[in-house]
């Protein structure tokens, strides 16, 4: 039903409780410090990458990639790691200041669910990863999907 403030339907008006108006309190003393949440000041993309820029320098990359049968998993990687891709390289949309971001990278190959991302080097400006799949391959699609943390400024 419909609130009923002047009790003409006579209906009770319930009490405003302690909990929310302590919290709204809270929230309206509190208002200044809002201004120290990192904002999003720009947000821009690459032809592999997106990527939104915060206020406090922190920059998130985001981005996925359809790699088909282009890197086959052939080159053996240590004596029974598994093998290895050759080398694929991902840029970044904006240049960092550090040269080492966080990096997420996630893998999924059509016929091989034991396939990974390595990261085989990374730098302000890109990343140079390959596949790492535990069995021998020369077939299977690979797509990745890459998730970077870093500062911009």
């Amino acid at each position: 039903l419909p609130a009923d403030p002047t009790g003409a339907r006579g209906l009770a008006t319930p009490p405003i409780s302690d909990t929310f108006k302590n919290w709204l309190d809270a929230m309206n003393g509190n208002s200044d410090k809002l201004d120290a949440l990192p904002l999003p000041v720009a947000h821009g993309s690459n032809s592999q990458m997106e990527y939104l820029k915060l206020s406090n320098g922190t920059i998130i990359m985001w981005g996925h990639f359809n790699h088909g049968k282009n890197y086959p998993c052939w080159k053996e990687w240590a004596s029974t790691a598994g093998y290895a891709s050759d080398d694929f390289t991902i840029n970044f949309p904006q240049a960092l200041v550090d040269a080492n971001p966080t990096v997420l990278a996630f893998a999924r190959a059509d016929q091989n669910p034991d396939t990974w991302v390595l990261k085989r080097s990374q730098s302000y400006t890109s990343f140079v990863g390959c596949y790492l799949c535990a069995i021998e391959e020369t077939h299977n699609i690979k797509e990745c999907d890459i998730l970077v943390i870093g500062k911009w400024k």
